[in-house]
């Protein structure tokens, strides 16, 4: 049997996680900010112990460097990762925590590999690392399988156009042309949507419990 997905947060990864779901019938629930808000742990818990059955809980949201970079929004990464978490219980049986190459910092050495040195240089980047230590120990505590996804730049049909990539697109279509502002020698990778939810099956059906960098 397919275990469901439940896929807290709302945003542009969650939609994309949603349609395949859909797509390749697996049974899906999204917990949006309209229907819980992650920084309540009795809400999040009542929520998220009332879905019957065995779960893969998938962790997409977060507060995006985009809408805020501060130490506010870090505590309230990782708040709502604490949150996630003290609200499992037995019928889950994997938690997926979308993380960010950012880890790595500004400069990496090349090439990057999931044993690069965690480097992180910003409030957003430092949040991640944190949540991906919570989640492994609490995880591997308690018996549950888990992924942390590092993931590059990502891009599709439904982005609302903030991301380098999608800003790039809105000023084709509305401009006919497109302008870059920003070192010509910065190299960042950019993923399309739809490949990190089908990686996110991928690794759910794996049974392994590790660490991926996610990228074209």
């Amino acid at each position: 049997m397919t275990q469901k997905w439940v896929i807290l947060g709302k945003g542009f990864l969650s939609s994309s996680l949603e349609r395949f779901a859909s797509e390749y019938h697996i049974p899906c629930e999204i917990l949006g900010r309209e229907k819980v808000d992650l920084c309540d742990a009795d809400q999040i818990k009542h929520h998220l112990r009332s879905i019957e059955g065995q779960k893969t809980v998938l962790m997409p949201a977060a507060i995006v460097r985009l809408r805020e970079n501060s130490r506010s929004s870090y505590q309230q990464n990782i708040e709502m990762v604490q949150n996630a978490l003290d609200s499992l219980d037995d019928s889950v049986v994997r938690f997926v925590y979308f993380s960010s190459i950012d880890v790595y910092g500004k400069s990496p050495n090349l090439p990057i590999s999931e044993d690069n040195s965690i480097e992180p240089q910003d409030y957003y980047s430092l949040s991640k690392v944190a949540g991906e230590f919570f989640v492994k120990e609490f995880c591997n505590r308690n018996n549950i399988s888990w992924n942390v996804l590092r993931l590059s730049g990502m891009f599709g049909s439904k982005e609302t156009c903030k991301s380098v990539v999608g800003r790039m697109f809105n000023t084709a279509i509305r401009d006919k042309t497109i302008t870059i502002n920003c070192d010509p020698t910065t190299a960042r990778d950019f993923v399309f949507v739809e490949d990190v939810s089908r990686f996110v099956s991928k690794v759910c059906k794996s049974g392994k419990s590790k660490v991926f960098n996610v990228a074209t």
